[in-house]
């Protein structure tokens, strides 16, 4: 069965056997349905004011910083789409980048500030804390606050899928082992393209993927990941990893981040 991160001691002391996967990114998203969010150098200054030093030594044991979307769990070919990726994203900190690309936004707009209003943050696993680093990195970078509104995870998701919010730190997990099964979500047509993100590259990017194969369709999948982070339309903080966990003595069970069930197909038990 699957087991929570606190449970994980009391698998081991019974001697059973954990299986993990980093199957879930929790990334910053901005509300790009309303027109103040949705222009990209406000994005990208969102982007470039969160430094993940700030949290990276207090997150917890399940979760690591992160600065790419697609997960490790997700396989490419036998290894990682990760390990042939890279684990590097191309916006890092930077608090001069953050405040030229403010700068930009403001006057693209034909604003003197930017009201970014709340920020939706989900109870449990630390988000509280985690989330005041990122308050912390707006303060300091473009000189705005946003307050923390705590809510449990399905209210905070329930409020980002209605479009009502202004930023949120939500979860976001594949699908299916697929790239395409995070990116798609950021489709300019996507149901669940909570960002409103819309570029025109980003999708022939997408389209094109039914027609590529081998290294062509991996390079396709890369750039569309590039593309969708170098836009700021969503900011990965830190992977999750899932834990499922099977008794002393039980061998050949497979589990996978993205089927409902488990395979007992090749299963044994001493």
């Amino acid at each position: 069965c699957k087991v929570s991160f606190s449970d994980l001691p009391a698998v081991e002391d019974t001697g059973g056997q954990v299986t993990s996967f980093e199957d879930t990114v929790w990334v910053l998203l901005l509300n790009g349905h309303k027109e103040p969010l949705a222009n990209t150098n406000i994005r990208q200054a969102v982007a470039y004011s969160v430094n993940r030093s700030l949290f990276e030594g207090r997150l917890p044991g399940n979760l690591r910083a992160a600065d790419t979307l697609v997960p490790p769990a997700i396989l490419w070919q036998g290894e990682t789409f990760r390990a042939r990726a890279g684990e590097k994203g191309p916006l890092v900190s930077s608090p001069d980048l953050a405040k030229r690309c403010y700068v930009a936004g403001l006057e693209d707009l034909g604003l003197s500030a930017l009201p970014l209003g709340e920020l939706l943050v989900c109870e449990g696993n630390n988000q509280r804390a985690l989330a005041g680093y990122v308050q912390q990195g707006l303060q300091r970078s473009l000189g705005l606050f946003a307050g923390l509104n705590v809510l449990p995870q399905e209210e905070a998701l329930e409020r980002v899928r209605e479009g009502d919010f202004d930023a949120a730190i939500v979860p976001l997990s594949a699908a299916y082992s697929s790239p395409d099964a995070l990116l798609s979500l950021f489709r300019s047509g996507s149901g669940q393209n909570w960002a409103g993100y819309s570029n025109a590259d980003f999708d022939a990017l997408l389209d094109s993927a039914s027609t590529l194969s081998g290294v062509e369709l991996f390079d396709a999948y890369r750039q569309a990941e590039t593309l969708l982070l170098e836009d700021g339309a969503v900011i990965p903080l830190y992977f999750e990893t899932s834990y499922y966990a099977s008794g002393k003595g039980v061998t050949g069970i497979g589990f996978s981040p993205f089927l409902t069930g488990v395979s007992f197909q090749s299963s044994d038990r001493e």
